[in-house]
């Protein structure tokens, strides 16, 4: 069991590594393209809104990493789950039911 988790951490913490270094060299590059201006035009506050919609958007990837390692548990319980969700329900009738008491 402890062998499980200290490997389940291990994942957590190279998938969260990876994917801060990731959001760490794309808004560095983001602003470095931002920083010339567009066209003409020199840069603006639009380099803030540039920032922050490359952090938003890596952000949005955090839960997912988390929720790829418990996909193997989820899609075992799935299976262990769909003989009893094909099962025909049985039904008693009221007069089964009153003469067992």
């Amino acid at each position: 069991m402890l062998n499980a988790q200290a490997n389940m951490a291990r994942i957590t913490g190279w998938a969260n590594a990876v994917l801060i270094a990731a959001t760490g060299l794309t808004l560095v590059l983001m602003i470095w393209l931002a920083a010339d201006g567009v066209g003409d035009r020199a840069p603006g506050p639009l380099i803030a809104m540039v920032a922050f919609t490359t952090m938003a958007s890596f952000e949005l990837m955090m839960p997912i990493t988390a929720a790829f390692q418990y996909l193997g548990k989820t899609l075992t319980a799935a299976k262990r789950s769909t003989p009893s969700q094909n099962a025909h329900p049985v039904f008693l009738s009221l007069s089964m039911a009153t003469k067992d008491r």
